[in-house]
């Protein structure tokens, strides 16, 4: 099961409906912005004309890996590490989402101004390792950054608008998305990481996670069934029914864990 994360949202850290990097979402059947949007509302509405937008490139990337990926025990041990790192970056970072806190300067945010896009960095470079298919990480990159900056430089301006010279002195003194400077100090910045925050006990943070890590075993079944010929390769062939094994119980965990949740909340 492929993850339909990514959807254009704005930063959490303004609004009570959390997204990637939280904020309200868009209205659907909605045709365009509305008069008097943010910025970040203003990105969502134009974002439906963009050919590529976030919710749609990792479904992209993971479904041309199936097709022409050259996944080897080399590539899958080289793009787990990136890929888990993002993995991690991702739940640290929500567990920091605390709605109505203000601008939020703790755990990640800390170290830069936009984890979530950094974890989501890191995921793809380790998925383009895996795949191990050069051209499709250059085209990949550029469909990225298509996307990505579009929606980071409307929720930079957002966050100006709400925030004012709190908000110009986080940029100032943290990277947008690069941890090249000296962290903001931990005495600032609001409350601190929670597993009992809303966003991973009654969200679905854990269910995603799940469903990312199935990701290389799934691009490892795909290069398995293309270089036999067949969708039943020889039963020898032990990476292939460990990958099967291991997608089945990741993809399963997902909707066990999700439905768990959903009903904790409801």
């Amino acid at each position: 099961m492929l993850d339909g994360e990514g959807t254009v949202k704005p930063d959490s850290r303004r609004s009570a409906s959390p997204g990637p990097e939280g904020g309200r979402r868009p209205v659907k059947g909605a045709r365009g912005p509305r008069a008097g949007a943010s910025p970040s509302e203003r990105a969502q509405g134009f974002a439906r004309y963009l050919p590529f937008t976030r919710s749609r490139l990792r479904f992209l990337l993971v479904a041309t890996g199936c097709l022409v990926g050259q996944t080897s025990s080399l590539s899958l041990l080289a793009g787990s590490f990136p890929l888990l790192l993002g993995m991690g970056l991702h739940l640290w970072t929500r567990g920091h989402l605390h709605l109505g806190a203000g601008l939020i300067r703790t755990g990640p945010y800390r170290w830069v101004r936009h984890p979530f896009y950094l974890a989501g960095v890191l995921v793809d470079l380790g998925l383009c390792i895996v795949i191990a298919r050069p051209v499709v990480a250059v085209v990949y990159a550029g469909l990225w950054i298509r996307a990505y900056l579009f929606q980071i430089r409307h929720e930079e301006a957002d966050l100006r608008a709400l925030h004012g010279k709190e908000h110009d002195e986080y940029v100032r003194r943290v990277p947008l998305l690069i941890p090249l400077r000296k962290p903001w100090p931990r005495s600032e910045g609001g409350p601190g990481f929670s597993w009992r925050n809303p966003q991973i006990a009654r969200g679905r943070e854990i269910p995603r996670l799940l469903r990312m890590a199935s990701y290389p075993l799934l691009l490892t079944i795909a290069t398995t069934w293309r270089t036999h010929g067949t969708p039943f390769p020889e039963p020898r062939s032990l990476a292939f029914w460990l990958a099967s094994g291991g997608f089945v119980v990741l993809s399963l965990g997902s909707v066990i864990v999700q439905r768990f949740l959903l009903r904790r909340v409801t």
